[in-house]
């Protein structure tokens, strides 16, 4: 996980604490915002390679942590006086979680985690389309164009985020230690391996490149707008699902399980802090095999000997991981269905919401 997406999480965690979940807008109340010609917001920021001061950067970091965080809109909905709270059917409840967007906020399991990955990659490049033609409206100079494609394909782009080569590992969920194994098997557990960007055009006027670097992060905000209150719902009723996830955490079961994974970490020479859980495993992997940029500007992929060690601790991960994700996938499936069968007005209302916003910006920006 990327700095930036543990920034999010902890703003959108933080606005999502204020709200109970009487107050999630019940599917009658759902609105589509109307997609207009949009701009939008900085999601990955991981490979922001504009010559911006430090200080710039913290502070698109700052407003975009603010901007993700919209006030959720208040509706009472259905479960108050006089409405019986509606519990689905497992056949109801099964059909939803079969749902690439219930899968990204919800993920149980680690196919599930794959497939809600899937999610983020589609509304991704929306966001993409979204900013290209935001960036038109500039009409900016023939003499600016190239530096103009150069921003678009090259300054964190967000069809490189989620779903990138090398990506299996990331899970971009509130749900702890979920991994596919299947996919881990035959690749890495980091993201870090990435292609960077050629050097930027040159000969526009002292201060140009930066002014359209200006203009394209603004234009990514607002391309954010029309997925804004979609992410805002899900990540409520997402922390409304952590809670049962920790008490799995804490169950005897999966103790158990954690313990024997340590064991067999250790064995294999990792260090003590690897073998507190999965993620923290991935994390000290991640701090120890880090890619090397000679060329900021320049290809930005793991050396040979670092890859070698990616996929040798990841083959040490699978084995070590597998007993213990087993236990907590079996046991969180079952959780997710109760609470998909609780929160299923909610969870539909959000995946219409989901289908709606995409086929409306499809259709938009085909």
């Amino acid at each position: 996980m990327s700095d930036v997406e543990g920034l999010l999480r902890e703003a959108l965690r933080a606005d999502a604490e204020s709200v109970r979940p009487d107050k999630i807008r019940p599917l009658h109340d759902q609105v589509l915002p109307h997609p207009g010609p949009s701009r939008r917001e900085p999601s990955g920021m991981h490979r922001l390679i504009l010559p911006v001061s430090a200080a710039a950067a913290v502070a698109i970091i700052a407003a975009l942590a603010l901007v993700v965080v919209p006030g959720l809109v208040s509706g009472s909905g259905r479960s108050g006086p006089g409405h019986r709270h509606h519990v689905a059917s497992a056949r109801q409840a099964s059909s939803l979680i079969a749902s690439a967007a219930i899968d990204s906020f919800i993920p149980a399991g680690g196919a599930q985690v794959t497939k809600g990955n899937k999610f983020v990659a589609s509304q991704n490049r929306l966001r993409n389309l979204i900013a290209r033609r935001c960036m038109r409206q500039h009409h900016l100079s023939r003499a600016a164009q190239p530096y103009v494609r150069w921003v678009e394909r090259y300054v964190d782009p967000p069809q490189d985020y989620a779903m990138a080569p090398g990506w299996e590992g990331e899970n971009v969920s509130l749900v702890p230690n979920l991994y596919n194994l299947h996919r881990l098997a035959s690749g890495g557990l980091l993201a870090e391996v990435q292609t960077g960007s050629p050097n930027p055009p040159s000969g526009l006027p002292g201060g140009e490149g930066n002014r359209i670097g200006s203009m394209y992060q603004g234009c990514r905000v607002r391309a954010w707008k029309p997925f804004k209150t979609l992410y805002h719902d899900g990540t409520v009723l997402a922390d409304l699902f952590a809670p049962q996830v920790a008490a799995i955490q804490a169950s005897p079961r999966v103790k158990a399980a954690s313990a024997q994974f340590g064991s067999c970490v250790r064995g294999q020479h990792a260090p003590a802090r690897a073998a507190l859980s999965p993620d923290a495993f991935r994390t000290w992997l991640s701090d120890r095999v880090h890619p090397r940029i000679a060329d900021f500007y320049g290809k930005t992929a793991l050396i040979e000997h670092e890859a070698a060690a990616d996929r040798h601790w990841t083959r040490v991960f699978v084995t070590c991981a597998g007993p213990l994700l087993s236990v907590e996938q079996r046991l969180q499936l079952q959780r997710q269905l109760a609470f998909v069968r609780a929160h299923y007005r909610q969870l539909l209302a959000l995946r219409r919401m989901a289908d709606s916003i995409t086929s409306a910006l499809e259709r938009q920006y085909r």
